[in-house]
């Protein structure tokens, strides 16, 4: 029997069915191990595909165990639960941030040593809760999701979910031009974007588009192709210890290196800006919920 790389995908709730196939259709053959209380569920409609349409690769798909984590490459964490309509956009954050150090804990227990990919909303602050339970370099952790600018500008017209795999997807970019027409999520984005405005010359970082699937291969395949993803900064762009959404190299180990594009001087205050409020977001989030812990025990 041929050994392919495994994928480990937590969160099934939270993923379309449409995602699990293309992430097994790829150009490289993986087997996808599902996990959650929704895993049957999924399982079940992705067979259904594939029976109708077949795949391109000879991947496969199951219910995950144990084991299972320790042997995987590469894990997609997509914790979480949607947004409520009476519910606060700080009460949403909480809660997953709750999801996601619960399923990261789960992965260092269970000797998850791969790249772990964090789709649960809003990205940076989801990644920053992954990195503190999991246990891996900060160079194994991969946010992909609405950047924090995208979730709060338009947080009132909408709920928002509690996954996305596109880094486009539920933001307000102006102008997104790398999305593939075989993408779920496509024709969504090209109803949020105005495809026949005019386009600039250079694209601030928050426009570029990046998916799970893309990031999957990348890493599976160890390609240092450079990608849009959230990512842990460490002194690049002047940000240190906040993750950032920025053009990353993307190889077997994860995050090879960061791309420092030359950006102007307004590119640089909102990106500087940006992760301020990101990093005095997720400071205040976690202290009112370590003080909240703290009156439970009591």
């Amino acid at each position: 029997m041929q050994i392919h790389p495994k994928i480990a995908l937590i969160g099934c709730e939270n993923v379309a069915a449409a995602s699990a196939y293309s992430l097994m259709n790829g150009p490289m053959a993986v087997d996808v191990i599902l996990f959650g209380d929704r895993a049957p569920d999924l399982l079940s409609t992705v067979e259904q595909i594939i029976d109708k349409v077949g795949l391109s690769a000879a991947s496969s798909i199951g219910l995950g165990c144990r084991n299972d984590i320790a042997e995987a490459e590469v894990c997609v964490l997509s914790s979480g639960g949607s947004q409520t309509l009476d519910e606060t956009e700080e009460a949403f954050i909480l809660k997953n941030i709750s999801a996601v150090r619960e399923d990261s804990r789960f992965l260092k227990n269970a000797g998850f040593d791969g790249v772990l990919v964090v789709t649960t909303s809003p990205a940076e602050i989801m990644a920053q809760a992954a990195m503190e339970e999991c246990g891996l370099p900060t160079s194994r952790i991969i946010g992909i999701g609405p950047n924090m600018t995208g979730i709060f500008q338009n947080a009132t017209m909408r709920e928002m979910p509690a996954a996305t795999w596109c880094s486009a997807a539920g933001c307000g970019a102006d102008f997104i031009d790398s999305c593939d027409p075989d993408c779920p999520y496509f024709e969504n984005i090209l109803k949020q974007n105005d495809r026949h405005q005019h386009v600039p010359d250079r694209l601030p970082v928050s426009t570029m588009a990046s998916c799970v699937m893309r990031v999957c291969e990348a890493i599976i395949g160890d390609e240092k192709a450079v990608l849009s993803v959230a990512a842990m900064l460490m002194g690049q762009h002047a940000i240190k210890g906040v993750f950032a959404t920025v053009p990353c190299v993307i190889g077997r180990e994860g995050i090879v290196s960061v791309v420092e594009l030359g950006l102007s001087q307004t590119e640089r205050e909102n990106m500087l800006s940006s992760a301020r409020d990101t990093g005095q977001l997720y400071h205040r989030l976690t202290k009112k919920m370590t003080a909240t812990a703290s009156v439970a025990i009591q």
